[in-house]
């Protein structure tokens, strides 16, 4: 059996007593950062044995340490492992050999933030961590919808500012060390949040206002315009216009 250990993302005592059992009767617990992990299981006087097992390790050892037969407990440094880390790619190797998985759940920062926020969606998209060039990001940010990115400390100056010239008036929630001491959680313009350059960061970008995704839309429609249809037939260059986020009145209309 593999179990796949959702940990606290900050706060130890969000700890949940399905986690603790499941730890204490692990034969090995294999951790993306032994030292990370050790704290947990020295707060709660876990005597099982830990393992290091990270990014640059873990496509050589998950076949072998799936085909074990053994108890086995994978943590990563904080949240649900999977979410932006390596614990996918053990859980692939298990599914690859028919190893039962138990994922045990628990805290996520994405998630933590998306409520923290107040933003209300029905969707939202999460893009891991923001992207490091500016083109990537510019990109990124090209959507209709709620997203969530995670972002190191070193680079939420350079974040904002991008965000700031794509989305100048989408409201965005910058929170920082949650679940933590000094958490923090600022709302607001992306040229309003002040930078805090040390601790764990989920940037939460509101989704786009009916004026907003109106703008959209329109500028959609003026960038259809000027394409040359003429060589297909009403039905294609409609389906077209639709795959460009047309909608199918819309396209008809300007294909005719």
């Amino acid at each position: 059996m593999i179990s796949i250990c959702s940990t606290p993302i900050g706060n130890l005592d969000d700890v949940s007593k399905r986690l603790l059992d499941t730890l204490k009767a692990a034969d090995v617990i294999y951790a993306e950062d032994t030292r990370v992990t050790s704290k947990l299981l020295s707060k709660f006087n876990i005597k099982t044995q830990v393992r290091r097992m990270d990014e640059n390790t873990i496509e050589k050892q998950a076949n072998k340490i799936v085909k074990q037969n053994k108890n086995i407990a994978y943590c990563t440094d904080a949240g649900t492992p999977g979410v932006s880390d390596p614990g996918l790619k053990l859980v692939r190797e298990a599914r690859i050999n028919n190893i039962d998985i138990e994922v045990i759940p628990g805290p996520c920062a994405a998630i933590t933030a998306y409520v923290a926020s107040g933003f209300t969606s029905q969707q939202f998209f999460f893009g891991g961590f923001f992207p490091r060039k500016e083109s990537d990001r510019i990109k990124a940010l090209n959507k209709d919808c709620l997203q969530i990115y995670y972002e190191s400390p070193k680079r939420i100056s350079s974040a904002l500012s991008t965000i700031a010239k794509v989305l100048p008036e989408r409201k965005i929630a910058v929170c920082r060390e949650l679940t933590k001491i000094h958490e923090d959680v600022q709302i607001g313009l992306a040229n309003q949040i002040k930078p805090i350059e040390k601790g764990e960061i989920v940037i939460v970008i509101d989704k786009p206002s009916k004026e907003e995704l109106k703008e959209n839309y329109n500028k959609k429609i003026e960038l259809c315009r000027d394409l040359d249809l003429s060589k297909l037939s009403t039905k294609d260059a409609t389906k077209l216009l639709q795959l460009c986020g047309i909608s199918k009145n819309d396209a008809y209309k300007l294909t005719i």
